[in-house]
């Protein structure tokens, strides 16, 4: 879908829509998001990016976190590292991935009053917690990121039988990676294997 609209002549504007699967979390995987743009502009031929907030897009510009004193906190302060990769990789997406590390190491460091060596353990963590969501979703979602809670858990009805739920198909058909998809994962040969069920049931919970 998003490779034809590209080839219409006109400027694909590739939208990170509300991204209820990662609230409340603060999501911050600088390489997961370098590797998205630079996607979006080689794959589905994008031009333009349309960000979305990380959390509480209803509250903008105030995040939803209690804070000590009355105070409310600002969006872009709660989500700081979530804008800067973004516009830094929407603005040049292809880098050096040496010298991105020692940026986002410097940055977090700063941020935090750490040394440089531990901003780089900061940013290992929220790399690798940053493939976590993705990968979940892509795979065991019915919808994309906009209705799909991952904090909230899934039915097991929903993972035996999605489309009973409006399952999203372009999640799978257009956004995602190739691979195998939750629609065909529980299901064989048209009866549904409920061990199977189960075993991904004991994924989701870990």
């Amino acid at each position: 879908m998003h490779q034809k609209l590209s080839k219409l002549g006109s400027v694909q504007i590739e939208n990170v829509h509300i991204l209820a699967n990662l609230e409340p979390f603060r999501y911050g995987s600088a390489d997961f998001i370098q590797r998205s743009v630079i996607g979006m502009h080689e794959v589905m031929g994008g031009n333009g990016l349309h960000l979305y907030p990380q959390a509480s897009y209803w509250d903008w510009p105030y995040a939803a976190d209690s804070v000590s004193g009355g105070n409310r906190l600002l969006q872009i302060e709660r989500d700081w590292l979530w804008y800067k990769a973004w516009s830094r990789y929407a603005w040049k997406a292809k880098r050096d991935r040496a010298a991105e590390i020692t940026h986002w190491n410097r940055n977090l460091a700063g941020q935090f009053g750490v040394s440089e060596a531990d901003g780089g353990n900061i940013l290992k963590s929220y790399e690798e917690m940053g493939e976590i969501s993705p990968k979940l979703l892509r795979r065991f979602g019915i919808t994309d990121g906009n209705r799909q809670t991952l904090n909230l858990g899934m039915l097991m009805t929903q993972l035996i039988n999605p489309y009973r739920f409006g399952l999203f198909t372009l999640l799978y058909e257009a956004e995602s990676p190739e691979g195998e998809s939750s629609p065909n994962m529980p299901i064989k040969n048209g009866t549904v294997n409920h061990i199977q069920a189960k075993h991904l049931f004991r994924l989701l919970r870990k």
